[in-house]
């Protein structure tokens, strides 16, 4: 483990600003974290069959964490139209 304690969130933060600086979500405003702690115990699974290397769960894992950046969006949407109601 590269950050010892600390690897969860720095894996998060890298994937922010992967997402910022490939205009994916060049404003940082989806919040994928939201449907990621929803998820919390398959994203614990899937991130160590990320880990292990097998295609198959590296194959998972790169879906998983995808769907949660969509899902991010959607969450975003949800919080700006409340703002505006």
């Amino acid at each position: 483990q590269s950050f010892a304690d600390a690897n969860g969130v720095t894996a998060r933060a890298c994937s922010r600003l992967a997402a910022i600086s490939t205009g994916l979500d060049p404003r940082g405003l989806g919040v994928p974290e939201v449907w990621w702690n929803r998820h919390r115990a398959e994203y614990a699974e899937k991130a160590e069959g990320f880990a292990s290397g097998a295609p198959d769960a590296v194959a998972e894992w790169i879906v998983f964490h995808a769907t949660g950046l969509a899902e991010g969006t959607l969450e975003a949407k949800s919080i700006a139209d409340a703002k505006q109601g």
